[in-house]
Parts: C-alpha cells; structure tokens; sequence
C-alpha cells in the first residue's frame, strides 16, 4: 500500500509538471484593437490542443460586466513554433482559414452568456487560461499568461500574480492608434513583465514580433578623475529597436543636469577598428578613456542638455522606413561640462551599443 500511494503521488506530479509546462508554452503575442485580433504564440516544438482552453478579457465599461470569457471550440490546435490569430467579435466565416479562429458576434458564442466588449485600446487585462469550467475561473492553476495596458488593477489580476505570469499593479502603457500591443519573447522580467510588450506601429500577424531586432552593449564606459556625475555614465536602450516602436528609448544615466552639462550622441555605421587611436584626451591622474564606435563612419550628431539621473536621448523609431530593417548601427555618448571653468573637459563617456533594427 505504501508503494502505490508513493506512486500515485509521483504520477499526480508528474502530470502537474506536464500541465505546467504547456501551459507555459503558449502565450499572447500580440493584441490588435481597431483590427479585434489577438495573436497567441506556441513557443513548444510541439503542437498543443487548445480545446479545453479559454480566453479571458477584463474592461472598466461602465454598464457593463467587465468579465468575459471565450472557449476556443474543440479541436483548435497551435502548430509547433507557430501563431494563432483569434478574431475577436468576429462573425464566423463560411470556410475556416489555417491559423485563424473567430469568436462570433453574439453571447451564446462566448462563456456564460456573457457577451463580451470590444477589445479597448486605452485600458483593459487579457488572460489566456487552460480551462473553460466555471468552477475554476478564480484557480490561479489554470492562467497561463496574463497582460494590463493602460492600467492596473483589474478583476483576477491577482490571480496572475499567484500564477507568476504577471505582478499586481503594473501595465502597459495604453494602445495607441494605428498601433497593437506585442510582445518580444526573449524578455522575462518576473518583477516587471510589462517590459516585454510594445507598441508596434507595424503590426505582424501570425509572424515574429522581433525578427532580427538586436541591441549589443560594446565597450565600456568611463569618468575621469574629477568628474561631477553621479556615478559612471551608461548608454542603455529600453524596448526593442522594432520599426514603428514608439516605446523604443536611448538613455544616458547617471547625469546631474547641473549647469551646462551637455550629453553629444554620435551614430555611427562602424564601431571602432582594433588598435584605433583614441581620440580622447588623457586627464592627469585619471582612467584613460576612448571611443568605441568609428569616428570615421558618423552619420549624425545630436546635443542634449542633460537631466537629473537620466538624459533622453532624441532617437524615435516611429515613422523610420521599413526598408530600414535589417540595418545596423553605432551609438555612444560623452558628456560635456561647457561651463568655461569645467575640469575635466569631458565628464564622462558612455558604453556603445550596437543596434540592428528589425520591422
């Protein structure tokens, strides 16, 4: 008796771990409001039944129930490394379409006679949950993903928290027009998942959000002896360098702001050749400094007056060309003191940070 209760619970593991990880699997990929569609990604490199899965969406309409649920109808499949696009409030079309789904239009097609609300592109939650029963619609066991933009604090958002695929209290920012909200994948942030969704201003249905988007950190950065900034000054980038991301950001950190402190950005096409000469005067008694991109291969120039803990840098890939894609490109920045009696002549000089672009 002893052995077959010790296997019974080791097979009950077992098939929990199972279910954990499919359900870790597949997650929401991309959401599409003027367009109603929500894009699921399977991650596995196996295909996985959504029959028995549902979707959630969480909304503040005043009026109205602001909890809906769809089933996915039985025999829904995700291909192995592949998309699903859920048409939402969408009439059923006379002939099914590979990789498209659509909810229908009336209540009788979603969960509990509900209905459900357009999707909103200011605030609103979204779950994808491995359930369709009632009675666990408040079991965090059964959400497998979880995304707020806009706000916070929807209904069974602590059920994500308790399910570790989401942190009470955080969002995206809003969904901007002409815009969807997507995700990049290789970000897992369990303290901030908001960071690993963007608004897209070239929305990619049933295809990667991300292809070929990079950001690589080269060099490292330096403050001579002497300076006044608040710490050595580092070149990061946050979001993805995706075309059309609005939420993309170059920032230059631990500036104070003060006086005429001046952070001067220089793009490049090259970084900087092995052996270079440096270009950077030493400072007596300090680190020796240098540039790591091509001082030969700058495309442009910009000058920012600093800012208390962090310089925006102006650099927006909201209306680049998506022929753009695919290239690559150098950033690094020095700070400036111009104050006529400043010393050092240069209070710091960040990283570089390769980027490629990606649409």
């Amino acid at each position: 008796m002893p052995f077959r209760t010790t296997a019974a619970a080791l097979a009950l593991s077992v098939a929990a771990s199972f279910h954990t990880l499919v359900a870790q699997s597949v997650i929401l990929s991309e959401i599409h409001p003027e367009e109603s569609w929500v894009e699921l990604h399977n991650l596995d490199h196996h295909a996985v039944d959504l029959s028995a899965w549902s979707i959630y969406l969480a909304t503040d309409t005043p009026g109205r129930p602001n909890n809906y649920w769809w089933g996915f109808p039985t025999g829904s499949t995700i291909q192995a490394n592949g998309y699903l696009r859920i048409h939402w409030l969408s009439p059923l079309p006379a002939s099914p379409t590979p990789n498209e789904i659509h909810t229908g239009v009336t209540p009788p097609y979603f969960l509990f006679g509900l209905g459900a609300d357009p999707l909103p592109a200011d605030r609103g939650a979204m779950a994808l949950l491995t359930s369709r029963f009632n009675s666990l619609m408040n079991s965090p066991s059964i959400f497998a993903d979880w995304v707020s933009w806009g706000a916070s604090g929807f209904a069974r958002e602590h059920l994500a928290e308790q399910a570790n695929v989401w942190v009470e209290g955080h969002a995206t920012g809003a969904i901007t027009a002409n815009h969807s909200l997507a995700r990049n994948p290789t970000i897992n942030n369990p303290l901030a998942p908001e960071q690993a969704w963007f608004r897209d201003g070239t929305p990619t249905p049933l295809q990667p959000n991300i292809a070929g988007a990079e950001t690589q950190t080269i060099g490292t950065p330096c403050a001579p002896l002497g300076h006044r900034l608040l710490g050595t000054p580092q070149l990061v980038s946050r979001s993805s360098p995706i075309i059309g991301n609005s939420d993309f950001q170059l920032l230059v950190t631990n500036t104070t702001g003060l006086l005429f402190e001046t952070c001067v950005t220089a793009f490049a096409m090259a970084e900087s050749p092995a052996n270079s000469p440096n270009l950077l005067p030493a400072i007596p008694g300090g680190e020796l400094c240098r540039q790591w991109i091509d001082p030969s291969s700058i495309l442009a120039i910009t000058w920012t007056p600093a800012s208390l803990l962090e310089t925006h840098v102006p650099f927006s890939l909201q209306h680049t060309p998506a022929a753009l894609a695919g290239t690559r490109f150098y950033v690094q920045s020095i700070v400036f003191d111009f104050f006529p009696a400043a010393y050092p002549p240069y209070q710091g000089i960040t990283n570089a940070q390769s980027i490629t672009l990606a649409n």
